[in-house]
């Protein structure tokens, strides 16, 4: 029988900041629930509340796990201070529909990495007048309704993604939609 890889997740709670190895989400959400049981006393773990995150690269982890009552304020423990812009593949004739990718830094230096497809609305347009068809550029915005994992920005950090994503990404309508 071929033995499994652990991988990396981190336990977050109030007071508690715990990395440990599980072979899978299920595993590592099972070993949450029995440390906060038994670190933090809670018959209910989902009492307390807790984050369960596995690490998706050498410098970033991904939520797997949210529950209980106080979700937003353990994930707002860490305010994003930061965010880079990695890259972003929209294109003639879709250009609003491609895969956004940048990291958040948070204030005490942790990374997580994002990958967000058709998450971008364009603040261009595109209209036929007088027989001719007309595209107009414009700012970007962030559907945030269409977007996972949106619990860490607060108005702050979604005015910083917006203004990141401006500075890198041209602006414009591709006309695409005509």
């Amino acid at each position: 029988m071929r033995e499994r890889d652990n991988q990396e997740f981190r336990l977050i709670a109030v007071g508690v900041n715990i990395e440990f190895l599980a072979f899978d989400n299920t595993a590592a959400i099972l070993c949450a629930s029995r440390i906060m049981r038994e670190l933090v006393g809670a018959k209910n773990p989902a009492d307390a509340g807790f984050v369960v995150y596995r690490r998706q690269s050498e410098d970033g982890w991904e939520i797997i796990h949210l529950v209980g009552p106080c979700e937003t304020s353990i994930i707002r423990k860490k305010d994003i201070q930061d965010i880079r812009f990695i890259s972003y593949d929209g294109k003639f004739p879709t250009l609003c529909s491609g895969t956004l990718v940048f990291e958040t830094i948070s204030s005490d230096g942790e990374k997580t990495r994002y990958e967000w497809s058709h998450c971008l609305r364009s603040g261009g347009n595109t209209f036929v007048k007088d027989g001719c068809e007309k595209v107009t550029k414009g700012r970007w915005s962030i559907k945030w309704g269409l977007v996972k994992d949106t619990e860490a920005f607060d108005t702050e950090a979604r005015a910083l993604l917006k203004k990141v994503v401006n500075a890198n990404v041209p602006h414009g309508c591709c006309g695409g939609c005509v």
